[in-house]
């Protein structure tokens, strides 16, 4: 039991090569965007995998990371979208998922998205991994992210 923004913030502070993400909502005001915009910048590939891009928090979210970023770093960002509806107009297929995989060697599995609700005043559970499972996290999300739409930065509408 602990604090979980402060933990998710350690962990992506602690972050040396690469993170992978997987979240399906933001808010660009939340602290933690700003230490994931720091990912890039001191040369950690990173690659996040969300849905529907053109909503208005993802935009200004994913916008304030283009912004922020130089040419180099922005290099180094890879922003993926997994989101479709069907023919019929209902969701077919979308991100869900919570999870964090820093370096390859410690994995976050929970219940909270990137939101000032989830990460301030929600009960959200969530466990750190470490050990073997973490490579089968990151292999799943692998696979995920490369059948996922890449996003071109910066997010126009719609």
């Amino acid at each position: 039991m602990g604090p979980l923004p402060s933990r998710l913030r350690r962990l992506l502070l602690e972050a040396r090569e690469s993170v992978r993400i997987a979240n399906p909502y933001f808010d660009p005001q939340q602290r933690i965007i700003g230490d994931i915009i720091g990912l890039p910048r001191k040369g950690a590939v990173t690659k996040i995998l969300t849905r529907e891009v053109t909503e208005p928090s993802h935009r200004a979210t994913f916008n304030r990371m283009h912004n922020e970023l130089d040419a180099e770093a922005r290099r180094l960002l890879d922003v993926r979208e997994l989101f479709e509806l069907d023919e019929s107009g209902r969701q077919a297929v979308a991100t869900h998922a919570k999870v964090m995989v820093v370096d390859d060697s410690i994995a976050y599995v929970g219940s909270a998205n990137l939101t000032t609700t989830s990460l301030g005043s929600n009960f959200e559970v969530g466990v750190l991994i470490e050990g073997p499972p973490v490579d089968d996290i990151a292999t799943i999300f692998d696979e995920v992210f490369a059948s996922a739409r890449l996003v071109d930065l910066p997010v126009g509408g719609r």
